[in-house]
């Protein structure tokens, strides 16, 4: 058992969502570059679960903050996505002359 553990939880907007993040968060669980620090993601409905363990304090610290800041990308493409489904951007007629 790993001497530091650290757990986030999580709930998207709907399932779509949480699948998309479940996605991105399982490809950097299954890079990590390190062997210091194990990262399990888990989905259940829009609901994820983020577990990191290491022996090594510092190294949780930088994986939990490389993961926090991938959570914050994610949540402002997602939020950019849904502004725009919203407002989609007028498209100008090209005239054929």
């Amino acid at each position: 058992m790993a001497r530091y553990e650290a757990t986030v939880s999580l709930r998207a907007r709907d399932e779509r969502e949480a699948r998309a993040i479940y996605s991105a968060l399982s490809v950097e669980a299954g890079s990590q570059p390190s062997a210091l620090v194990s990262v399990k993601v888990e989905l259940r409905g829009a609901e994820l679960t983020l577990a990191l363990a290491s022996d090594k304090r510092s190294s949780l610290r930088a994986a939990l903050n490389s993961f926090l800041r991938l959570l914050t990308a994610l949540e402002r493409a997602a939020e950019a996505l849904s502004q725009r489904e919203a407002h989609p951007p007028e498209r100008r007629q090209q005239s054929l002359s």
